[in-house]
């Protein structure tokens, strides 16, 4: 649903709400009423240039499961962000006032996508993974990808327009132990890269796949898990793959042992530390 009138308190009764996209007016804050929409599922401000910051109430969105903050000069996201517990995805790519953010964004467990500026992904993921291995007494709970990517703005096609992000970086499953095995992948997925960068400057994605996720539940011993971009050309024109990691996240990986030792802090302690190196 689009509104382009934002000076009544109309639009924020509107509780039964799903969807709600303000993208590209010239609205400046929002009322904390926006809190009461509880049954929001997504919400769009991208490129409302005007808009600096989000209200605490945010965090009571409790549906929501995509928050798309493209584009906006927000300079930091509430603390309250971490409240949204059926969040799966967080877009805040072309955000260039955007400082840091909050060590709450740990508490989004379901959160699938994240998207910001950035130019370096976590020094401890793999550019691959060459043969996958099951791990005694400890299941396989998801699979992290971060890819760095660069959109040269000078090289146009016709496809930019038409889609909601890139589709050009995809995750594939070899699995060379096969006798028919022909250097084809037996399986591979398109990365959710929602929101298409609109400069030439570097954009960090991270995608997770959880233990549910079919990609997730195929791998066999011996599996080779790679990053590649779309052959026999991307469908972007001017897309560059510039780096890329893997990390598979195991049972009892977010159980910390000892906070004084690194190797054994949680994936989540150490996403935040990364983030707040950004």
């Amino acid at each position: 649903m689009w509104f382009t009138d934002f000076n009544t308190g109309f639009y924020w009764q509107l509780q039964s709400l799903i969807e709600l996209f303000l993208n590209n007016t010239s609205i400046k804050e929002l009322p904390a009423s926006v809190g009461s929409l509880s049954h929001l599922k997504v919400f769009s401000v991208e490129r409302c240039r005007s808009l600096c910051k989000l209200p605490d109430s945010i965090g009571e969105l409790a549906s929501l499961k995509l928050l798309w903050l493209v584009g906006t000069p927000i300079t930091e996201l509430p603390d309250q962000i971490g409240a949204l517990n059926a969040l799966e995805k967080l877009e805040l790519g072309n955000c260039e006032k955007l400082r840091s953010l909050p060590d709450s964004i740990r508490n989004l467990l379901n959160l699938t996508t994240l998207s910001l500026d950035g130019k370096k992904i976590p020094d401890w993921f793999v550019p691959e993974i060459p043969s996958f291995s099951t791990q005694k007494n400890r299941d396989l709970k998801g699979v992290i990808v971060a890819v760095v990517v660069s959109l040269d703005q000078q090289q146009q096609d016709d496809f930019r327009d038409k889609v909601p992000g890139l589709v050009d970086i995809q995750l594939k499953i070899f699995r060379p132990n096969e006798p028919a095995y022909n250097d084809e992948p037996i399986h591979s997925t398109v990365l959710d890269l929602r929101g298409i960068p609109d400069t030439d400057e570097d954009h960090l994605y991270l995608c997770q796949f959880h233990d549910y996720n079919p990609f997730v539940r195929i791998l066999k011993d011996g599996d080779k898990i790679q990053v590649a971009m779309r052959s026999p050309r991307p469908l972007f024109n001017g897309l560059e793959l510039k780096k890329y990691g893997i990390y598979l996240v195991y049972e009892n990986d977010d159980d910390i042992e000892d906070d004084d030792v690194e190797s054994q802090e949680s994936v989540t302690e150490r996403l935040s530390k990364f983030f707040r190196s950004l």
